[in-house]
């Protein structure tokens, strides 16, 4: 069974929790003023959002993030994979930015450089993730190595995936075909099945 990462969130347990938190549920008020006053703001400096946008009353919220929490401190080599990632995500997400800007968000060539950033960020999590895979006691952390392992073992991208170009086939018959090379259409497509197995970013 395929597992979805589509509505992944060290944050949230689910969908749900998430939604309702945002509709003011279990949403504690704190105003910004007393966190500035706490000197909260200083220790979590966030860039697209506002730190009372996260405190919340819900039990199975605290209990997820709780055991996430245990995870990182249990396991420090989380918080360095995390770390290494970050960059990564924050290239994509620039790289998406510009594909809107110039209004081509189908250009091949930067499918293979927005492919080329995602097989960075599987590696980068399955190097840290794979050797905890049998000791994560969170949910959140179990899933998400759960679905690297799934998708770094999966023979059908391995036997897409060209080596020496760094592109991927269109299929795995192509291989076969002394004609065929791996090309954009390739990476384009491969780029679309990795989203749409859900690591697609928001």
């Amino acid at each position: 069974m395929t597992t979805d990462l589509s509505k992944f969130s060290l944050l949230w347990p689910d969908e749900a929790a998430q939604t309702a938190h945002y509709n003011g549920t279990d949403c504690p008020k704190i105003d910004m003023f007393v966190l500035e006053e706490l000197g909260l703001n200083e220790i979590f400096s966030l860039k697209s959002s506002d730190l009372d946008e996260y405190f919340t009353a819900d039990p199975a919220v605290i209990e997820h993030r709780m055991a996430v929490f245990g995870d990182m401190l249990e396991f420090p080599a989380l918080a360095v994979t995390l770390n290494r990632l970050m960059p990564i995500l924050g290239d994509i997400m620039e790289l998406r930015r510009l594909e809107a800007d110039n209004g081509d968000t189908e250009s091949y060539l930067e499918s293979i450089t927005e492919i080329e950033l995602y097989i960075s960020c599987l590696s980068t999590l399955n190097e840290g993730l794979s050797p905890l895979r049998g000791s994560l006691k969170s949910q959140a952390f179990r899933t998400l190595a759960e679905r690297i392992a799934e998708l770094v073992g999966s023979d059908y991208y391995a036997e897409l995936y060209d080596p020496e170009t760094g592109g991927f086939y269109y299929s795995i018959s192509s291989r076969e075909m002394e004609e065929m090379t791996p090309f954009a259409e390739g990476t384009y497509f491969v780029l679309n099945a990795l989203r749409d197995g859900g690591i697609g970013l928001p």
